[in-house]
């Protein structure tokens, strides 16, 4: 199956759902760089990085906007990568969908395109 395939069956997000949108994306943020926080224990390190991520943030606000208007922000898979991959009969087929979780699943497509790094 072919993941442009999948995302075109999915359902899309109303803009009123509050998936997909600046501020939803910008809690994750926030609650990712708490996180790194707890966890590296060099807060000017993490306060580095939190300042460029925000100066980003802001510059693809309208992008973010235009995609969740565009119909981007879909019932996706939400943690995609090869370890949720399977070969089978010839096609790859995704699995272990976030189903339990509908703030991390109902993201934009390109959630489930960008590359990630994995280690099992």
């Amino acid at each position: 199956m072919r993941l442009s395939a999948f995302h075109d069956r999915q359902p899309r997000a109303a803009p009123s759902a509050g998936f997909g949108t600046a501020r939803r994306i910008a809690a994750t943020v926030r609650a990712t760089l708490s996180a790194l926080t707890r966890l590296s224990g060099d807060k000017h390190q993490v306060d580095r990085v939190a300042s460029l991520v925000h100066e980003r943030f802001q510059a693809l606000r309208p992008a973010i906007a235009a995609r969740l208007a565009h119909g981007h922000v879909r019932d996706c898979h939400g943690d995609l990568h090869l370890c949720n991959i399977a070969w089978l009969d010839g096609a790859a087929l995704p699995f272990d969908c976030l189903e339990f979780n509908s703030a991390l699943r109902w993201t934009d497509t390109m959630s489930d395109v960008a590359p990630q790094e994995w280690s099992a």
